[in-house]
């Protein structure tokens, strides 16, 4: 290996003319793979890059952030490289102070200027806590932000890659080795399936609904649907999960009925859905700039019209009742939504950055809560669907009550939603069940009365939400809840040590 290589010229580097082990700083992930899309790599300046950058002070064989926090903040944590004035040659050496004042302009030296440190919002206990709970899981992401102030505390893209290996530690031809593999898998694990992608809600949509249809006053808390396993429109049957019989809106999403939500569908204008879900921040850039941001989608009835060349069925309005169609948000974006709900329709703007430091620690820029949007929503139509969510996990007929952990206190929504039948290139044919499997979402957020974090579990071709992602996003909130209580207890007693009261 590299290591033995590197001894063995050092050793005998005065026998070796012309050889010189040079020491070339390289930068070391702790966590691996842990974060790795977020926190992003660094990449070799190459002649083409440098050319693309000429008089920012790089050269060839440095390196910059090639995507996540590495490449936005490259700026800040590159520095700035110093340099000192000297005369070369045998006669220097003899009279070099007599000679340097003679022939060398002032200044002589510039000192070197370390990075800034950027301080994330990322809890790393946390983000460990998710990995774990997404070690059964083939892919999928998770999301954890604080519902007071945006911030993300965890965020994991499945499967992920080794930063320490794609920056360069081991070589180029092991940079080359790693991308090969990556971009041939099938499972995307360059891609950041927090924010760069974009899926069908399926049901984890249906709180939005209820609320725009309870807005519009197109359903009330007594307004009762009969559920016979499906919905009945023009020539087309639109199955539900199950046969629910009597439902109203609070049984309606315990259970998740698909039929109680086209019923909704079939009375409420589609373009009037699209506007409660970009309300919430579908359909729209978050803004968080650390990788490339799917916007999601939030269909109109013009945007049918135009895909379907003027075409428009009001079946598609019934489809995006219950979050399917031509619906699609990234997961990033349902985590702020179901913040939103969770905090009484405050949509915060998602931070990764706390704040910049010097190497010192010395703090130079703190990043408050930014809020994007305080939707307006009526509260008594807002506690209605969160009572639903909370009878979601707390009642027996619940979708996620089966694989609740008793004494964690949580409230959401499963989903199921449904892919499209194309199977990735390359595939192996017996593998090709899995990628025509439904995606399995959780969303939700805790403690379900004063609620601090929003979670959403999302595991690619995970079939049910509630077998799949409901016990994802239990494991999580119950490590939170494990990390909360030992932080409190911690600082409680740091207070009495230092005698405060």
């Amino acid at each position: 290996n590299w290591f033995s290589a590197v001894a063995a010229l050092e050793t005998h580097e005065r026998d070796l003319n012309g050889v010189e082990v040079a020491p070339v700083p390289v930068r070391y992930y702790p966590y691996g793979e842990l974060a790795a899309h977020i926190l992003g790599y660094m990449r070799e300046v190459d002649p083409d890059i440098l050319a693309r950058l000429d008089g920012r002070g790089y050269r060839a064989g440095d390196r910059l952030g090639a995507v996540g926090v590495e490449r936005r903040w490259e700026s800040y944590l590159i520095g700035q490289r110093g340099w000192k004035k000297v005369l070369g040659g045998r006669r220097a050496k003899q009279n070099r102070e007599d000679l340097e004042d003679q022939y060398l302009d002032e200044p002589r030296r510039l000192d070197p200027v370390p990075g800034r440190d950027i301080s994330l919002t990322l809890d790393i206990e946390l983000m460990q806590s998710v990995e774990r709970a997404m070690r059964g899981q083939v892919g999928g992401a998770v999301t954890v932000v604080d519902v007071r102030t945006g911030r993300i505390l965890a965020a994991l893209s499945k499967p992920s890659y080794d930063p320490n290996v794609v920056s360069g530690s081991n070589g180029k031809k092991a940079v080359r080795d790693a991308f090969r593999k990556l971009y041939s898998d099938p499972l995307k694990p360059t891609l950041d399936k927090t924010v760069s992608a974009a899926y069908p809600p399926g049901s984890t949509f249906k709180p939005f609904a209820a609320l725009a249809g309870l807005a519009d006053h197109i359903i009330t808390p007594r307004s009762v649907v009969d559920c016979r396993g499906g919905y009945e429109y023009g020539r087309r049957y639109f199955r539900c999960t199950g046969v629910h019989r009597n439902v109203r809106l609070h049984e309606a999403i315990v259970r998740s009925c698909n039929t109680y939500f086209y019923a909704l569908g079939e009375g409420i204008h589609i373009d009037r859905l699209s506007a409660m879900g970009m309300d919430f921040g579908f359909g729209v850039k978050t803004g968080i700039g650390i990788n490339p941001e799917a916007r999601g989608r939030m269909p109109t009835r013009a945007w049918y019209t135009r895909r379907y060349r003027g075409a428009f069925r009001c079946g598609f309005t019934l489809l995006s009742a219950i979050g399917q169609g031509a619906s699609t948000v990234s997961v990033l974006q349902l985590s702020l939504g179901y913040a939103a709900l969770a905090n009484g329709g405050t949509l915060y703007q998602p931070q990764v950055v706390r704040s910049i430091e010097t190497s010192d620690g010395t703090i130079v820029q703190e990043f408050p809560p930014r809020v994007r949007r305080l939707v307006e929503v009526d509260p008594e139509n807002l506690s209605l669907v969160k009572s639903g969510l909370v009878g979601v996990v707390a009642e027996r007929e619940g979708t996620a009550h089966k694989a609740a952990i008793p004494g964690v206190d949580m409230a959401g929504k499963t989903g199921n939603a449904q892919v499209s039948r194309r199977t990735p290139k390359d595939v192996d044919p017996h593998k090709v069940w899995y990628f025509n499997r439904d995606h399995a979402w959780f969303a939700g957020y805790a403690p379900s009365h004063s609620p601090e974090i929003a979670i959403v579990v999302l595991v690619e071709h995970g079939g049910a939400g509630g077998k799949a992602a409901v016990p994802v996003a239990m494991q999580v909130v119950r490590d939170w809840q494990k990390l909360r209580e030992k932080r409190l207890s911690e600082r409680s007693t740091a207070k009495r040590d230092r005698g405060v009261p």
